[in-house]
């Protein structure tokens, strides 16, 4: 037996791989090459005898001979991970001569040798431990796709080949130099330290376009000389030999030990574990999971944190702590008196992000940003020269104009609205409202109130800071900010008159209404704001004038006064488009379709948000554009249940989310359309992974306990009930009714959908009596309210069929009767809701062998749901089940099979519950064999078991019917 649920009341608005044994180490990080760069080794060859240059080499070789002291190897070997052994070659290794060792580290020695082919000197890399197979080939193609990679500031690698069959080595230019570690050990201006790092950072952009991954990005692998033809500081990327091509994947990892060995700088390279510097390395990198060119951007942030402020963002002792912080949004802050700008710090921020999404999108996109703010700055200082007498005459007086004192006006102004004294009023209005859950719904809409006013203070100071003391934003963008920011303030203003003189309505829908104001995101947008809508009203003052009766409107409908609203909304519609004003028309559409969807005129409400739509696209308005979207889906495609009309809509809102890079809050409103339009098909499967998405995003963006969470966990739980997971489903409304209680109070009539939907759930167990008390609680909560909301009657329908199931069928019909007449009086005698009651009463008179009132019964209960929702609808299935179950019981099989047979093709393309669907399958195998289709009967009998065992404790009564009915044949 399926049972009215309320899926949902909707809310207006809306490392690569696993850590080897970490080594103890002597020296705790590689040994880098600094060789000579090729050019210099070019002309040095040019320059001598070649036969010269081959004696000068095999002296090198005598003197290497004798300068490798049984120390130096030992403390080579010491670096190597488990499993590896470093194997020193002879005289030669391949065609090249060994001249002598420049360094070694946890990944191989580094040798400077000669190329008698090329005749010229060149480092090379021989890597630790053998590498065979699989491993082999893969570092011999990267290695090769490393020599097809050119670029200034990436080392060039010449060659690969392998060393006794087993260890693979590497032939690169010799770079004469320092590297990156050693020059940053001494502070530098940074302006310095961006102009190397737009270098380094410009080599991996470089390998990532060719599809490279560093994967170990760190100060040691970045190498500095200076370049023959300026004179100036010259950096190249080295040691791609952790690389990797960006799509290829690794083999399966093996968990990370987090034992209390210093893992600060350990290097950790061994094929199949996590490959990296765990300092350097990216969250993703300690989770052993797939990389991309994001995760190079990562370890790139550190390394320039590090640079600019003399310390990393976090820092740990052990692997295990390390992977804590970087997975952590907590950094460390800069020094006080740093004079590092404050948009590297925020740039360095956004490439350590621990979530890749939040990260800029590409290493390009980084530098422009980085090179952008190095631009500002030099424009800053050649402006501040001819201003600099006049800021000395005046004694200081810019500096107080543009100081940090300018920006600390934020609490000031959202005060104005929202201050000690309104509150008190609100909370008056609230207790003299009368409600028994008013006290509760006062804690939550204050809460609510406070955080979006903190939140605005903060975006206030942070946008005045950008341009007047930071300097890095435009007195242009923050005019465009300040300006968004001054109709939120008004927005909430609106929203605090409204709850100042709250009646009944308004504090039952008070943190609705909150929820519901226009969110502060956009302020921030720059490519929204500045994309807009750009011609102005022709009539300012008017059009001031009609934004602050709009306000007044949005309001009174988001607290649920949308009826009283509706004339004005009517009114101004038609004013703002004879005003021409091109940024309001579109927001008065969009209100007005609010205002006609939440007084029952649908029809209205989708031709309204259609024109706001249109309107919005023609001015530019992405933010009412998206709004009107969820409106039409969510009219079209839940509310009037036509999936196929809404599709256009849903596929318009997806790829304005694609071209505005897919923002969280946006896309969770999306997916949750998308989970409800699917439920209203009958779709219940098809709606569970975009509500689940949709659920993970909206914790993301508002906390795991925000009430806009309790609709989409409860609309997942109603998915999950029609689909059998009963144990799902109850947890989730579980979890729903702990939300509304704790942002509304133990009384809110909010709490009568979870608790109707958790009494579902519970039912399906066989659990009757607790289900019939959580039905009971969410009956008295909206008696205590309003007796007559239609949601009585609803409760009442639920409660007859628990009775019913219960073995109760007289008390069921009481209560049923009572339902129907509730139902009538608020929706009228045609309204689909009262298709369920009739169904519930067919199957208590039924059990009470009522069968001419049962059969009529079911049939108006079809009747109803044939015309509100097509004669092919799944929600049919259950009445046209109920006239086979007579049919068969006054031995008319033929009449039965007829009416199982359309109500299984009602449900054959919906997510059934499966104790439902069993019920039918027996039904068509009683038919089936009393017509004499034995086959057919056997066939239908195993489906029905199939569906029925699906079902848990809510198939066993159907079970033993099933039984009883086989021991009977």
């Amino acid at each position: 037996m399926s049972k009215r649920t309320w899926p949902d009341k909707q809310a207006t608005d809306r490392l690569e791989e696993t850590t080897a044994p970490a080594v103890s180490v002597g020296s705790v990080e590689e040994t880098v090459v600094r060789p000579d760069s090729l050019e210099r080794a070019q002309a040095s060859v040019a320059a001598v005898d070649v036969e010269q240059t081959r004696a000068s080499v095999s002296a090198d070789l005598e003197r290497t001979r004798v300068s490798i002291a049984p120390a130096d190897v030992e403390r080579t070997t010491a670096s190597i991970p488990a499993g590896g052994e470093a194997q020193l070659p002879e005289r030669t290794l391949g065609r090249y001569l060994i001249i002598k060792q420049l360094g070694a580290g946890g990944m191989g020695a580094v040798f400077k040798a000669y190329d008698p082919d090329l005749d010229r000197k060149v480092a090379i890399k021989l890597l630790h431990g053998a590498a065979v197979g699989e491993a082999r080939t893969r570092l011999i193609r990267e290695a090769q796709a490393m020599a097809r990679l050119s670029h200034p500031n990436v080392v060039p690698v010449f060659d690969v080949g392998a060393h006794r069959e087993d260890q693979v080595f590497i032939a690169m230019d010799l770079v004469e130099g320092t590297d990156l570690r050693a020059w940053i050990a001494t502070r530098r201006p940074w302006t310095e330290v961006v102009d190397v790092f737009a270098q380094a950072g410009a080599g991996l952009a470089a390998a990532h376009a060719v599809g490279l991954v560093h994967r170990d990005f760190k100060p040691d692998n970045v190498l500095l000389s200076t370049d023959a033809a300026t004179g100036k500081l010259r950096a190249q990327v080295a040691d791609f030999g952790l690389a990797r091509r960006d799509e290829e994947r690794e083999a399966a990892p093996r968990p990370a030990e987090s034992g209390s060995v210093s893992a600060l700088d350990t290097q950790i390279t061994r094929y199949g574990a996590i490959v990296g510097t765990p300092a350097y390395m990216s969250p993703e990198q300690h989770a052993g999971v797939a990389v991309d060119p994001r995760t190079d951007q990562f370890s790139f942030c550190v390394a320039l944190f590090e640079a600019l402020y003399g310390k990393r963002p976090f820092t740990g002792a052990t692997i295990e702590e390390l992977a804590r912080k970087a997975r952590s949004s907590q950094r460390e802050p800069p020094a006080r008196g740093s004079d590092v700008p404050g948009w590297l710090y925020r740039l360095c921020l956004r490439g350590l992000q621990p979530d890749r999404e939040a990260r800029y999108p590409r290493m390009d996109a980084l530098l422009h940003d980085l090179q952008a703010g190095r631009a500002r700055r030099q424009r800053r200082v050649l402006a501040l020269g001819g201003t600099l007498l006049a800021a000395a005459v005046a004694g200081g007086t810019a500096w107080a104009m543009t100081g940090p004192g300018v920006c600390e006006g934020g609490a000031a102004r959202v005060g104005e609205v929202w201050h000690a004294g309104r509150r008190a009023a609100v909370e008056a209005a609230f207790t003299a409202s009368g409600l028994p859950y008013a006290a509760g719904a006062w804690a939550g809409a204050a809460a609510l109130v406070d955080r979006y006013a903190e939140d605005w203070k903060n975006m206030y100071e942070e946008t005045c800071s950008a341009t007047q003391v930071r300097g890095e934003q435009s007195a242009e963008l923050m005019d465009l900010r300040m300006a968004c920011l001054q109709h939120r303030l008004q927005d909430l203003g609106a929203l605090v008159d409204l709850l100042e003189h709250a009646d009944k309505q308004v504090v039952k829908r008070a943190s609705e209404a909150v929820v519901a104001l226009p969110g502060l995101q956009r302020c921030a947008d720059v490519e929204a704001l500045r994309g807009g809508a750009s011609r102005p009203s022709a009539d300012p003052a008017r059009s001031e004038a009609l934004r602050e009766r709009l306000r007044a409107g949005r309001a009174k409908v988001s607290a649920g006064k949308a009826k009283d609203a509706l004339a004005e909304l009517t009114t101004l519609a038609t004013e703002a488009a004879a005003l021409d004003d091109p940024s309001l028309t579109a927001a008065t559409r969009l209100a007005l379709a609010r205002a006609q969807r939440e007084s029952g005129d649908d029809q209205s409400a989708r031709v309204s948000a259609a024109a706001a739509v249109w309107q919005a696209v023609a001015d530019r308005d992405d933010e009412t554009l998206w709004d009107a979207l969820m409106q039409e889906m969510f009219v079209l495609g839940y509310k009037l249940g036509r999936k196929a009309d809404a599709q256009p809509w849903s596929d318009h809102a997806e790829a304005l989310l694609r071209r505005r890079g897919q923002p969280d809050r946006e896309r969770a409103q999306w997916l949750h359309q998308v989970g409800m339009i699917e439920i209203a098909a009958g779709e219940s499967a098809a709606a569970e992974a975009p509500l689940q998405e949709a659920i993970e995003l909206y914790e993301k963006v508002h906390g795991v306990d925000h009430p806009r969470l309790a609709n989409l966990i409860n609309s997942l739980g109603a998915s999950k009930l029609r689909g059998g997971s009963y144990d799902e489903a109850r947890a989730l409304f579980e979890r729903a009714v702990a939300i509304v209680e704790k942002s509304h109070g133990p009384t809110h009539p909010e709490l009568a959908q979870p608790l109707n939907n958790l009494a579902l759930s519970l039912e399906r167990q066989n659990r009757y009596p607790e289900a019939i008390a959580a039905m009971q609680r969410s009956r008295a909560i909206l008696v205590a309210i309003n007796p007559q909301d239609p949601m009585v009657g609803l409760l009442r329908q639920n409660i007859g069929g628990m009775l019913q199931l219960s073995g109760k069928p007289d008390e069921a019909l009481v209560e049923l009767a009572a339902a129907q007449a509730h139902l009538e009086e608020a929706l009228g005698a045609e309204h689909p809701a009262l298709a369920g009651v009739f169904t519930f009463i067919g199957d208590a008179r039924r059990d009470l062998a009522d069968y001419p009132g049962a059969r009529a019964a079911y049939q108006r209960g079809c009747e109803i749901r044939e015309k509100a929702l097509g004669a092919d609808h799944p929600e049919l299935g259950l009445c046209l089940l109920g006239q086979a179950q007579v049919d068969l019981l006054e031995r008319r099989p033929a009449d039965a099979l007829e009416h199982v047979d359309r109500a299984l093709k009602n449900v054959a393309d919906a997510t059934s519950d499966p104790g439902d669907l069993g019920l039918m399958h027996l039904a068509r195998a009683q038919a089936l064999r009393a017509t004499g289709a034995e086959a057919e009967a056997v066939t239908a009998a195993r489906a029905a078991r199939e569906a029925l065992t699906r079902a848990g404790a809510a198939g066993q009564r159907g079970i033993q019917q099933l039984d009883a009915w086989e021991a009977g044949r």
